[in-house]
């Protein structure tokens, strides 16, 4: 399991499991998925 907090750089590998809490112009944001719904190749990202 990665969390990660808004504008920090999480290292993510395929098939890792991402849970992530951040704010959209103020609201408060839940994500949960799989890094093969962000992108198609591990690597670093600022989500």
């Amino acid at each position: 399991m990665i969390e990660g907090d808004e504008g920090e750089n999480v290292k993510l590998a395929k098939g890792d499991t991402v849970l992530m809490a951040f704010d959209l112009l103020g609201t408060p944001v839940n994500f949960q998925g799989t890094i093969e719904s962000i992108t198609d190749r591990g690597g670093e990202r600022s989500l």
